[in-house]
This record gives C-alpha cells, structure tokens and sequence, in this order.
C-alpha cells in the first residue's frame, strides 16, 4: 500500500469521526484495499496512526462488542473482555467498582493510589479531588467506541502511570437510527435505554436516555441511576464539530466488604449502614477539526464539568467508653499505660481518642473524676458531645447509647479546559511523516465540607439521626488545581514497514488548599510539580501476519487535593470525611519499557504476546490508623514500586461463523524497599509509644512484596455461536487468582481464593426491528470474593467474639435478565 493511499484511507475514517473501523473503503483507482484500524494517539483524536505504528498494546472494543456483552458499564465490559484489566468489588455495588489495569487503578473511591487516565471525547474525566472516575456517570448506552491504551504514555498527560482508557460517544453520524431497550430480572434490576439518532448530511443529532434501578442483592443495598445524553454534530468536506451534554444523577448504596465469619453465616449481610454515594453531574464538550489542506489539520476541545457529590457513612464510634480506659492500661510495659493512655507536657496522664480529642487526669486508668457530674453517665463521649445549646449530652436511653457515628460530606468540584493540537503531514527527508504538536489547560475547582453526627447503632446495625454534631470534627476546605501543558509526537516511517515514534509532554500542575472552617494553618498550603515526560518506541511490520513493537515511556501524577489535605501521620484523618493537615507530598513518576509482537491471519486469528516493566518512583499510598474497617489514616511516599508482567491475546472465527478470544495476562505488582507501615488490625503489627508519645502499629514491608488487591493471574475466555441465522449464543468466562488484604502490605497472612465465573448471554431475532436476550452471570453461582481488607469487627455491639480481622467483599451470586430491543 503506497503512502498516499495509506493517508486517504485514514481521510476517510477521520472524517466520518470513527476511531476504530473494520475496514476501509475502496480507493480512487477503485483497487480493495486490505483493513487498517486507526487510533488515535492523542486525546484529542485528530488524524491517528495506523494500530500496527503504535509502539504498544492498544486494546479496543466497539458499539456492537458493548451490545453483545450487554454490560452495566465500561468498566463491566473491559473487566469481561480485555486483557490484564480485573475489578475489585470494594464497595460491593455494580456502578463503583476498582478497576485495575496492569496494576493501575482507576476508581471513583478516594484512598487509593490512581494510576490510569479516563478520557471522553477527548477530555480528561478523572475529577480534580482525587483523581477518581465515577463510572456511573458514563454508561455504555451512549458509547460509541472504546480503546485501551497501555504503559506510562506521556501523550495522555497526568495520571496516566499504567494506561489509558479513551471513548468517543454516539452522535447522529456513527450511530444514527432509533433504539428502546429494556430489561428486568434479579435482584429487582431494571434498565431502560431509548435512543434517537440522525443526519441529513451535514446536521447531526443523538439522544439518548437510560436508568438504572435495582433492590442489590445484599440487604440494603438499593441504587438508581439515571443518565441523559445528548449530541449536536456538523459536518463539512474539511470541517466538524460536535457539541456533547451529558447529566447524570445517581443514588449508589456500597455497604462494602464484611467479616469472614458474618459472610459464612449469610453472604449477603452488611456489617454496618448506611453507606450512600448521591452523585449530580453536568458535562458539556465542544470538540472540531478542521484540514487546512492535504497535510495540516487543527483539532482542539473545551469543556466544562459540575460534579457534586453527598456522602452519608454509618459508621461504628471512634470514641471510647472511659469506663474501659483501666482495662488498657498495661503493667507489662513499666508503668506505662497501653494506647489511649499518654503522658502530656505536665506530667498528668491522659485520655486520648482516636480523633485526637483528650481529657487530662491525674491517675492513670481511671477516668476524669468529673464525667459523672456532668452528664450522669460514665462515657467519654458523653463528655465530648455538647448539643447546640453547648451541653453534654448523655444516653438517650438505656437502650440507646450513642455509639455510632454519621460520617456527612459534601464536595463540589468544577473542572474545565482546552487542548489545541496541530497535525502535520509533510514528508521529512523524503520519508512520510506523521508530527502533531499541542497545548492543554485543565483547571479544577473544589469546595469541600464534612461534619459528624453522634447516633446510635440499631439493631441491625445501621445508625439513627439525632441531630448531635462534633464542632471539634467539622471539616471545611476549598482547593485548587491548575494544569498547563505542552505535548507532541512524530511518527517517522523510515521504511513502508519501519516506523520511528518519538514524543513527550511537560506538564506544570499548581495545587492550592484553603481552611474555610478555621481548624486551623495546617491545612493551608501551596504546593507546584513540574516535569517533561519523553516516550520513544519503534514498530517493525515484518510483513501483514507478524508485527513487532518495542519502546519506553514515562508519565507523572502530581498528588491530588485529597491526599496532600491528608499527609500528616500525627493528623490522620477519616475517609472521604475528614482532612486535618497539608504537608508536601513527592509527584510519582512511572518509567515504563514495553516490547511484543502481533498479527494475524486475516479475520481467522489475530494474536498478541508483550511483556511490560513499570516503575513507581516515590509511589503514594494511604496508611491506616484504625477504623473498623481501616478507613482512617495518612497518604504517604513510600519509595518506589514495580509492576512487571505479560500478556498474550487469541481472537479470531472458526467453523466458518463461530467467533471466540482469549486473553491472559501474568502481574506481579511489588515494593521495592523496605519500610515499616501502618497497620493497627494486623496480628503481627509492631507497637510502640514514641519519644513525642505517638502510639504506632506497624509491620515490616521487604522489597519484592507484593501489593495488596493485584491478583498475579488473569485469563479471559468467550464464544459466540451462531445456533441459526436469527439466534446467537455468547458465553464468556473469566478467572483470577488471589490477592493479599490491603492492610497486609507484609503479605504475612495469605491470599484470597482463586474463582471462576462464567456468564452467558442469548439473542434470538423475533422480527427484522424486535429482538429479544437474556444475560445470565454468575451461571454456575461460584461463591467467590474479589476483595480483603483488614478491620477490626469487635468494636462492634454484638461482634465481640470476632477475632478474625480479615473483610471480604462477596461476589454477586448467580442472576438472570431477560430483555427487549426495538430497532428502527
């Protein structure tokens, strides 16, 4: 294929806005030409390069792949079909999960380290708080085609430490036509999707509208979302542009992971509630190119995003009953008592809960003599609590001692931007060149509050309302943070078969943190990361079966708004609710070296085989504290981490009609440095009271430990079976191998268990517009668990004789669907 047809054939496709094609169209000469899948290679998907010149493993997945596996979301799908791509149920709710990637985490959780990049049209989605990705807010309803970019690619700007996902949405010129599905079946889920799209060749338009609604097949465990969408497109011989809208409102219970010994006596219990995540979000982009002429094209985008999120969190009581206070004081440790006992500056010892909130008295073990003066009753929260009048408050009744907390938070965040590219098409020392060059500007606004209310614990064990807040608890805070870049890439085609990819991008990242509430300076800080990250990679098309690819690349994440208000082991705070202190935290650089081959034979078989090597300098993590479920504590650098691994990948048909993949993927994601972290729930954790009477539990981390909630193993299997013209038969399965608990960073108390889950889907033809499916997952009802974490049960009324500190998260039981899909 000459290089002028090569550039007329990607013409073609550019202009029709499509991402990814099957085939290309014929050419002048009317000569057929063989299939060439274009990507992108920026986020803003201007003119692309051909799959086989990019030096990586792009994974990718069109409008009819999310129709067939009928996920309830992209994260669904890639976790189903892609390889090396596993989801971790931490919040045990089908729209919140951890996606992880290589290792990389992509999650609308905050406390974990992100790794991975979300892009939508070709603007970032990850919000500015913490980097995390909401992923009810983006369902497949309105997903045009998806890619999978891997490595530390600089292109995809911050955050993009293991990969990058990229989606371009439906509009009125790639999906015109008009849909209405629906589908209903266990656990009360019910789904309705109605789309309508058109062209009239030069104005476009798409809708689409979908909600989400089901009972959850744990107690309690209700979620709605709806989502509404919208595209305006115009198209000209050398221009385009589409406007897109896209709202979104949810209401997601995650009641999380649960003692090992409550999930033998019933897999669906929860241990305590509510837990309840309200997202609002508006997201508008306007995205055009225009070709100058035959070899210069400009792209660019703007857009602008509302999020506003609500988080109610039952949680047990970080307050302790004083009159144990004696039963904590330990004569083994020479007069000196055991945690929350300390010495202050004048010598008197003290009561110290876990929210950094004391009493002074004189003897130790014993409470202050003046509790039982003040409110009747022997509590130290009694002590603590006031209500608005400035009062102790005491038991509500005997029945109800207020020994729970309601966790409230709000948070607001606005984020907006361009990116302007340049695509250049000129042949340099005669050779075709392919040199785009850019700017970006992304900007993140975020207004931050929390407050704790004192409640009692039910029965069954969620908290009540009482309307009782801790001033002393009550967070406020507002943040910043400005990004400003600059980016480019050259693809050099030394031989028709031999390209040279060369690029980078500097980013310079302000974050800025303000006390709005007066808890004092601490909080306020001002912080500035900078650094230009190069890519290099060469591909070699041996001939149109076998490709080879090689590079490396590096990438940056500037530490987010949530974790430097949070980077104080003497200020540790509560997730997502409380942030007490802003010390500077180090950017973590990820230095990644990729190489593989691929290829094919025709659509019979393609195949992949690579192997990857990522570096984490200065990696950050979130250190636990206490919590009964470890969600209190301090981020922290904590030298470098590895992930090294491979992936192989089958596709193809056979019998002429069946169509099948494989993929596996090998992880082994690790520290590489010794130190000691914070983890009170262990049962081999260390504990000591410092020189500055801080108590500490820790456990040693040696280098080549692995890091909790990465299964080593993945492999992925899928069939569709044509059984007659009408009725199709998919089923698709996947195993993973275990994970260690987070908390366990020591890897000193096993694993998970391994499972496999297989789903199935069936489609069957009843007219030319109607046709109806059923989704089973979880087909063999494998009891398995895709998350651990350590807690700690028996602070718990009625949990006293759990001694297991190990959390599971269930996964979701056997489910079956049934639905309907109209098509005009």
């Amino acid at each position: 294929m000459t290089v002028h047809t090569k550039f007329k054939a990607t013409l073609v496709i550019y202009a029709l806005g499509i991402t990814m094609s099957n085939a290309l169209a014929e050419d002048q000469d009317a000569i057929e030409l063989e299939s060439v899948e274009v990507v992108g290679v920026t986020p803003v998907h201007g003119v692309g390069l051909a799959k086989e010149k990019i030096p990586g493993n792009v994974q990718s997945g069109t409008v009819k792949d999310l129709d067939s596996f009928q996920a309830t979301d992209i994260s669904s799908f890639m976790n189903r079909k892609m390889g090396s791509v596993t989801l971790n149920a931490a919040q045990n709710n089908p729209l919140q999960p951890d996606l992880n990637y290589r290792g990389f985490t992509a999650s609308p959780l905050l406390g974990l380290p992100m790794g991975m990049s979300v892009y939508m049209n070709g603007v970032r989605y990850n919000d500015p708080f913490g980097d995390t990705v909401n992923w009810d807010m983006m369902p497949e309803s309105i997903i045009h085609s998806i890619n999978l970019f891997s490595g530390a690619n600089p292109l995809f700007g911050l955050n993009t430490l293991g990969g990058a996902v990229s989606l371009q949405t439906k509009n009125g010129f790639n999906s015109p036509g008009h849909e209405l599905e629906a589908y209903g079946g266990s656990f009360g889920r019910s789904v309705v999707s109605l789309e309508s799209g058109g062209n009239n060749g030069s104005l476009g338009y798409f809708v689409n509208v979908r909600n989400f609604s089901e009972d959850g097949w744990r107690n309690a465990s209700p979620s709605d979302a709806l989502n509404v969408y919208g595209a305006l497109s115009w198209r000209s011989d050398k221009s385009k542009v589409d406007f897109t809208s896209l709202y979104g409102n949810s209401r997601l219970f995650g009641n999380g992971a649960i003692p090992v010994e409550l999930m033998r006596d019933d897999r669906e219990a929860i241990f305590t509630s509510p837990d309840i995540t309200e997202n609002d979000m508006k997201f508008f982009t306007l995205e055009g190119t225009h070709w100058l002429n035959d070899k210069v094209q400009f792209a660019g985008n703007a857009f602008y995003r509302n999020t506003k999120t609500k988080s109610f969190n039952g949680d047990d009581s970080t307050y302790v009953d004083c009159s144990e206070a004696g039963g904590l004081y330990d004569s083994a440790l020479e007069g000196k008592p055991a945690f929350p006992l300390f010495p202050n500056n004048d010598g008197f010892w003290g009561f110290l809960a876990q929210n950094g909130i004391g009493r002074e008295t004189d003897e130790p073990g014993e409470c202050p003599d003046d509790i039982a003066a003040m409110s009747g009753s022997d509590s130290l929260a009694n002590w603590i609590i006031k209500d608005k009048n400035g009062n102790p408050v005491g038991y509500n009744d005997e029945n109800s001692p207020l020994n729970a907390i309601n966790n409230i938070s709000h948070r607001d965040q606005e984020s907006f931007g361009t990116t302007g590219q340049t695509t250049l098409q000129y042949d340099l020392f005669g050779l075709h060149n392919q040199f785009i060059a850019g700017f970006g500007y992304n900007r993140g606004l975020v207004k931050f509050n929390s407050q704790v209310e004192v409640a009692s614990l039910l029965t069954d064990r969620s908290t009540n309302r009482t309307g009782l807040f801790i001033p002393e608890d009550a967070t406020g805070m507002s943040g910043t943070t400005t990004t400003w870049s600059a980016f480019f890439n050259n693809a050099l085609d030394i031989t028709d078969d031999l390209t040279l990819t060369v690029g980078g991008r500097f980013n310079d990242t302000d974050v800025q943190i303000r006390d709005t509430l007066g808890n004092g300076p601490e909080l306020n800080g001002d912080h500035n990361y900078n650094r230009f990250n190069p890519a290099a990679g060469l591909t070699w098309q041996v001939n149109d079966k076998l490709g080879f690819y090689g590079g490396y690349s590096e990438s940056a994440r500037a530490p987010t708004i949530v974790e430097l208000a949070c980077a104080d082991p003497n200020s540790d705070c509560r997730l997502p609710n409380a942030f007490l202190a802003d010390p500077h935290l180090n950017q973590v650089v990820a230095q990644s070296f990729e190489a593989g081959a691929r290829g094919g034979f025709g659509h019979k078989l393609t195949w992949n085989l690579g192997f990857f090597h990522t570096t984490n300098k200065d990696d950050i993590i979130f250190q636990s504290t206490g919590g009964a479920t470890s969600n209190i504590g301090y981020f922290s650098n904590v030298g470098d981490t590895l992930r090294v691994g491979m992936e192989a990948g089958l596709s193809g048909v056979f019998l002429n009609n069946w169509s099948w993949f494989l993929n596996y993927s090998f992880v082994d994601a690790t520290f590489q440095n010794n130190f000691l972290v914070s983890s009170p729930t262990h049962p081999n954790r260390i504990e000591t009271i410092g020189a500055d009477n801080e108590f500490s539990a820790v456990i040693p981390v040696k280098k080549g430990d692995r890091i909790p909630g990465i299964p080593q193993h993945s492999l992925k299997l899928g069939f569709v079976i044509p059984i007659t013209k009408d009725f199709t038969v998919g089923t698709d399965g996947m195993f993973n191998s275990g994970q260690y608990l987070r908390g366990d960073e020591g890897n000193y108390m096993g694993q998970t268990e391994p499972y496999f889950v297989m789903n199935l889907n069936a489609n069957y033809k009843v007219t030319k517009n109607l046709s109806a499916f059923v989704l089973v997952q979880n087909l063999f009802d494998s009891k398995y668990e895709s998350f651990g974490v350590l807690g700690e049960a028996n602070e718990l009324p009625g949990f006293g004789g759990y001694s297991n500190p190990r959390f599971l998260g269930p996964g979701a039981p056997i489910g079956a669907w049934f639905g309907l899909r109209y098509k005009l």
